[in-house]
């Protein structure tokens, strides 16, 4: 399966709620599982392609796949039921997630859109320090850094940022030009440090672009959260 790089900043006094209670990573912040109470979860069985193409079907078209799935499991009334937990998943999970936060004595003020930068994580992390691991240095935070918060969600924990951490990290993106970023792109490197999901060599303007995209996606998306006073969070999914 994929390992998908996320970030979702919320603000600090949700953090806080969280911190608390770490189930509320699940409900409000759209994580697929409680792992210690539902350890088999059909999203994670299912390749990310496969869920991205059933999410985009029409609610008829959906129902009917979400159908056929269902009479092939008839006999397994475990998987059945996971497939239906599947399919609800799908009902309106802006609206859940709205009124998670509303039941939380929240609002949707209270968290950003998620950002999703797929599988180039470790690519932009390599480029900003020029290694595979996590380090102390603001630009080593960017994509791995944080603290850990709530259960394993396959690939680790979730991991949060604290609202001064966010504009200080954010104050450093702010000073790394794209001309760095491209010297830094060494795809043998790369290729060296096993840093995922590999390929590097392969099409190297291509995979640059991609980076570069991505990069500034994460850029934009910590001015975002300073602007705003928020914390964030990261994770691996």
């Amino acid at each position: 399966m994929s390992m998908i790089g996320q970030f979702r900043a919320l603000s600090p006094w949700l953090l806080d709620a969280v911190k608390q209670s770490p189930a509320l990573l699940y409900d409000l912040l759209g994580i697929p599982t409680r792992f210690d109470e539902d350890p088999v979860d059909l999203r994670l069985l299912l390749p990310r392609t496969a869920l991205k193409s059933i999410e985009t079907m029409d609610v008829e078209e959906r129902a009917r796949v979400l159908d056929e799935l269902k009479s092939i499991a008839q006999d397994n009334p475990q998987l059945e039921s996971m497939i239906q937990q599947l399919g609800n998943s799908f009902d309106e999970p802006a609206t859940g997630i709205a009124e998670a936060l509303k039941k939380a004595g929240f609002s949707s003020d209270d968290l950003c859109e998620v950002l999703d930068i797929e599988k180039t994580w470790h690519g932009v992390h390599f480029l900003l320090c020029g290694h595979q691991d996590s380090d102390v240095t603001l630009l080593g935070q960017t994509v791995l850094g944080g603290r850990e918060i709530g259960d394993d969600l396959g690939y680790g924990a979730a991991r949060f940022l604290e609202p001064l951490e966010v504009q200080e990290i954010s104050a450093a993106l702010a000073r790394v030009s794209t001309e760095e970023m491209r010297a830094k792109f060494d795809p043998e490197t790369m290729k060296s440090q096993m840093i995922y999901p590999g390929g590097w060599d392969e099409d190297k303007e291509g995979n640059w672009d991609w980076l570069l995209d991505a990069f500034v996606q994460v850029k934009d998306y910590y001015r975002l959260a300073a602007g705003k006073g928020f914390a964030m969070l990261l994770y691996l999914t």
